[in-house]
């Protein structure tokens, strides 16, 4: 606990670290499905695809929010018992967004990495040809969303405002 004084004082300094990968059954079908996902979006949307892409979206933000709320609750559960009995509700409260932030936070980054992995599996591919730009837009919309959901913007409209963006992204890159 620091005063205030002392506090705005401060810099912050977010430093990332390496964290285990996500142990949820179905988070490894969520990352092969977005592969594809964004496998769709290269090849071009045509009239077969674009339903099958557009329903691929809302299922991806979905199950996203599915694994980060299974993730988050069951960290809650095994933490909650090991807290302060002085603690306030809204001691409890900010504790359990904490637990919820870090989940979600970890489940973006392996979006992130997933996309970098998409994008440089392209340029293997089709050498000389990396879509650098539609990567980095990528990871900025990813941020900007991240960005969204860390001011208690709806993380539902914040995934979808990443995908959507995506589909624009990734559809000019081919």
């Amino acid at each position: 606990d620091l005063l205030d004084t002392i506090r705005s004082r401060c810099l912050n300094f977010r430093v990332p670290a390496s964290l285990e990968a996500v142990a949820h059954p179905d988070w490894a079908k969520w990352l092969a499905d977005y592969r594809e996902w964004l496998t769709l979006l290269i090849k071009g949307p045509n009239k077969q695809s674009i339903p099958h892409i557009l329903a691929a979206a809302y299922g991806l933000n979905l199950r996203f929010q599915q694994v980060s709320d299974e993730l988050s609750a069951g960290e809650w559960e095994r933490v909650k018992p090991t807290l302060p009995e002085h603690l306030n509700d809204k001691d409890i409260d900010a504790a359990k967004t904490g637990v919820y932030k870090t989940f979600r936070g970890q489940l973006l980054a392996e979006i992130e990495k997933a996309t970098a992995r998409f994008a440089r599996d392209l340029e293997k591919a089709n050498p000389g040809r990396l879509p650098a730009t539609a990567l980095q837009r990528a990871t900025e919309s990813l941020e900007k969303s991240a960005g969204l959901m860390e001011l208690n913007f709806n993380l539902a409209a914040s995934l979808e405002r990443f995908f959507l963006t995506s589909m624009r992204i990734w559809t000019a890159a081919r």
